[in-house]
């Protein structure tokens, strides 16, 4: 297997633990919550409800899922698996997705975007999100939002498509100076 394989596994991980130490960053608060607090997590969840974020985060799941196995076929490059290999490639695949979708479930993300939402927005401009929300424009914003996030997400893949190979190139440079960095350590 070729060095871009791994070096996706590395990258993939860190990015998921910097999410996590994220997230579990924002749950952490020593302070008890106020009634101002409790009256803006209230206006947040209500915010989420009416932007239907959970049926968003929902919908991600089988596009990630879909990118994802698009993505490890292409950090296998031109080569060819036999069955066996194909076999366990796609059995990692899905156990991939299967913790994605353990991990990502709305019930498990609901509370970070609560806190996002409280940490950015003051309770007026809160109010003033769902107000909006509840017009016609704000319904026609919700309605087309999905056709954006698809388009943005094409975007977003191409460039990424486009600079995969730079990025690869930098991951064999890397590795290459810090085995330079071993062996100079090694004969001092």
């Amino acid at each position: 297997m070729s060095l871009r394989f791994p070096l996706f596994l590395t990258v993939l991980s860190l990015c998921l633990a910097s999410l996590v130490a994220t997230a579990q960053d924002a749950t952490q608060s020593t302070t008890q919550p106020t009634a101002e607090d409790a009256a803006k997590n209230a206006l947040a969840v209500e915010l989420l409800e009416i932007t239907e974020s959970r049926k968003l985060v929902d919908q991600m799941i089988p596009q990630v899922k879909t990118q994802m196995k698009t993505m490890f076929r292409q950090m296998l490059g031109n080569q060819q698996l036999d069955e066996d290999l194909l076999v366990v490639f796609d059995k990692y695949s899905e156990r991939m997705v299967d913790l994605l979708k353990q991990e990502m479930r709305w019930e498990k993300l609901e509370p970070h975007y609560v806190q996002i939402y409280v940490d950015v927005f003051s309770e007026d401009e809160l109010r003033d999100l769902i107000a909006f929300y509840r017009t016609p424009l704000g319904q026609k914003m919700l309605e087309k939002m999905p056709q954006i996030m698809q388009a943005s997400l094409a975007i977003s893949q191409q460039q990424m498509r486009d600079i995969l190979p730079q990025i690869q190139s930098l991951g064999v440079e890397m590795a290459t100076e810090m085995q330079a960095v071993k062996a100079q350590r090694k004969s001092e």
